[in-house]
């Protein structure tokens, strides 16, 4: 009995430490796509004030390499991680939005898959 008490504290550990992962690449994510929202804000206003426009500095090849490292991650998981980690981590618009889809026991087994396989395009 207590070695699956222990074994229920280390998976949790785990899944937290993934989820926590998870959560830094999609702030930068996020980070990366305001970053190049306002940039391209204010090539559009130079472009209609006539101003001559410069080319991406290295900040902002930096946040499209991020945001195309994410995509890509994104395209190559399997349809059902692609959803839950979309709809989590980065554009998290609904809590319980996997509620419809899944039981619980499902949805948090599907996760750590998700998890697991987005980071490994990161490792």
């Amino acid at each position: 009995m207590e070695t699956i008490v222990v074994n229920e504290r280390r998976d949790y550990s785990e899944f937290k430490k993934l989820d926590k992962r998870v959560r830094e690449v999609a702030y930068r994510y996020r980070y990366a796509q305001s970053k190049i929202q306002a940039h391209e804000q204010s090539l559009k206003k130079d472009q209609f004030m006539f101003r001559e426009t410069s080319e991406p500095s290295k900040e902002t090849r930096r946040f499209e390499k991020v945001l195309f490292a994410v995509d890509n991650a994104i395209r190559f998981l399997e349809p059902e991680h692609q959803q839950v980690i979309t709809k989590d981590y980065l554009i998290a618009e609904e809590d319980f939005w996997w509620i419809h889809c899944y039981s619980r026991s499902t949805y948090y087994r599907v996760k750590r898959k998700a998890m697991q396989e987005f980071l490994s395009f990161f490792d």
